[in-house]
């Protein structure tokens, strides 16, 4: 036996024992899809969204999930993106503080969506919903995944998938839960070397479960007028500035063994002026890395994720003013080109409130934060005003001109 067939055989069989296969878990397998078009053209209203999470400062009496919600649907988008979690009996409450008392016994994912703050949200008149969706926290899969925990998680997106198709059929929404940066959740320059297998593994049995839940109540229910998908989302794409190429990357270890509706780029390394153009790249390789999906397509993959800090390149003691806006919203502004003419199905802006302070600035809960706290991913400033990048939103969702996009296939 020669060593080219030895090591063929070492390959395959380290590859092959990444993927989640297990037939208690597995129902549908993935299909290959045919070749008949998903793209269309639509709106961008329909397109382009806007994320609402973890605000440092509002502005009225609201209750601080509505508020930010309420501001978005002002601006004119009809795509929305918000933190979904039950992984902690804080978090929702930490991401949605101001006037606001949330549950701190949430057990499920159907029970956060049956709550008086997300029914009020998913009455609301957008056509997609982008949930953040965590059903415990964003890496317990690392230590291994057997089948009790595989079926405890298809269950959860099961039950949630299904409550959802059911109250809010005939509506035409559209839910897409996804799960939060792939790689930062997997923080590899934490995991020994002898669990990396391990934690692999289990993010892929992990995302091919909550697919499986989805998938499950999806074919029980059949068309009731509204879709509810799953999608993985992963946040380092080659090229990035700094990104050694023998980085064990999601997008190549786990990506190609599951079979996600949908697969989300969280995009940093596209906002710098002259980077923008490496969009493009990032998503054909996840889309020759991502298995084409059967209600998508083979270009399935959003950008969940991008934007820019309004001080990128400038001193923090320098005030935010037209010209450190300008430079935001060209950089947003070509982002949003870059992604539009490859065709993704969603992008989402990040976000309408700032939510991180700058380095050295203290934040307790119930504070408002000042201007000169914030590192600026906005579109309206602590103080109130506007951003020339809201104007630009506001601009094209009045003017709503169609752009490249798939059409999902029910």
């Amino acid at each position: 036996m020669n060593r080219f067939y030895l090591f063929s055989v070492l390959i395959f069989f380290i590859f092959s024992s990444f993927s989640c296969k297990d037939k208690e878990v597995i129902e549908n397998p993935p299909v290959v899809v045919d070749t008949f078009k998903y793209e269309v053209s639509k709106p961008i209203s329909e397109v382009l969204g806007v994320t609402h999470a973890g605000g440092r400062y509002h502005f009225t009496p609201k209750n601080f999930l509505k508020e930010g919600a309420d501001t978005i649907q002002f601006l004119g988008t009809k795509v929305i993106k918000l933190w979904f979690s039950r992984g902690s009996s804080s978090g929702m409450q930490d991401a949605y503080f101001y006037n606001s008392t949330w549950p701190t016994d949430i057990k499920s994912l159907k029970e956060l969506a049956q709550t008086d703050y997300f029914k009020q949200i998913f009455n609301m008149p957008f056509s997609t919903f982008i949930l953040e969706a965590m059903d415990v926290d964003a890496s317990y899969w690392k230590a291994g995944m057997p089948i009790d925990k595989q079926l405890a998680v298809q269950t959860e997106f099961y039950d949630l998938t299904k409550y959802l198709l059911q109250t809010y059929k005939n509506t035409n929404k559209k839910f897409i839960l996804q799960n939060w940066e792939g790689d930062n959740a997997l923080a590899i320059s934490k995991i020994e070397p002898a669990q990396l297998h391990t934690a692999l593994d289990g993010m892929t049995k992990w995302c091919n479960a909550r697919q499986e839940g989805v998938n499950k109540a999806r074919k029980e229910m059949g068309s009731v007028g509204v879709l509810v998908a799953h999608c993985f989302e992963m946040n380092i794409v080659l090229p990035d500035p700094g990104t050694a190429e023998s980085t064990v990357l999601v997008v190549d270890s786990v990506v190609p063994n599951t079979y996600s509706d949908l697969y989300s780029l969280s995009s940093w390394g596209t906002r710098l002026p002259g980077d923008e153009y490496k969009l493009t790249a990032k998503l054909n390789y996840i889309a020759s890395k991502a298995p084409d999906s059967k209600l998508y397509g083979p270009k399935n993959v959003m950008l969940g994720e991008f934007g820019r800090d309004e001080i990128s390149g400038w001193n923090a003691s320098v005030p935010f003013n037209a010209q450190s806006g300008e430079l935001q919203r060209v950089s947003i502004a070509n982002q949003i080109k870059y992604a539009t003419e490859w065709g993704v199905p969603y992008l989402v802006y990040w976000q309408i409130f700032c939510n991180e302070t700058r380095t050295g600035v203290a934040f307790t809960k119930g504070d408002n934060m000042q201007n000169n706290q914030m590192k600026g991913f906005w579109l309206i400033r602590a103080d109130g005003t506007y951003t020339p990048t809201w104007n630009y939103f506001k601009t094209l969702f009045i003017e709503n001109k169609t752009v490249k996009t798939q059409q999902p296939k029910i």
